[in-house]
Formats: C-alpha cells, sequence, structure tokens
C-alpha cells in the first residue's frame, strides 16, 4: 500500500513540472460518489458531480481521450 502512495505522490511530483495542456481534469472521489473538474492551472476544483447510480457502483477512475472531447468513467461495485 505504501509503495501505491510513494508511485503516486512522485507521478504528481513529476507532473508539477510539465506545463498543463489540459483544460480541466477529472478526480473521482470514490468515497463520496463525485467526480470533481479541477482547473489544472490553479489546482482548484471548479465543479463537482454527483453520481446517481443505484446500489454501490460507482466510479473508480477516469480516462479522457487525447483530443480532451471524450471522457470515460467506468463503472464497478466492490
Amino acid at each position: 500500500m505504501r509503495s501505491k502512495a510513494a508511485v503516486a505522490m512522485a507521478a504528481i511530483i513529476v507532473g508539477l513540472g510539465f506545463e498543463a495542456r489540459a483544460q480541466s481534469l477529472p478526480l473521482v472521489n470514490q468515497g463520496n460518489a463525485t467526480v470533481s473538474v479541477v482547473d489544472p492551472k490553479t489546482l482548484t476544483v471548479t465543479a463537482q458531480i454527483e453520481e446517481r447510480l443505484a446500489g454501490k457502483i460507482h466510479a473508480h477512475e477516469a480516462a479522457v481521450s487525447p483530443d480532451g472531447k471524450t471522457e470515460r468513467w467506468p463503472k464497478s461495485s466492490p
């Protein structure tokens, strides 16, 4: 578990060295079943989308197409 956290933190730190080209970034919040929209330049949350699905099915990750026009939130249940 610690190694996963270390890899994630390293990816964030390395990513901070690059100019943000995306206009917004999706951030999946599994704990409260929402997706936050983050401005990559200011690192502020600009919107929060509530997932309204029955049961315990919710997004676990987000994938965005290279052109930024399509976003997918794969759903699964525990």
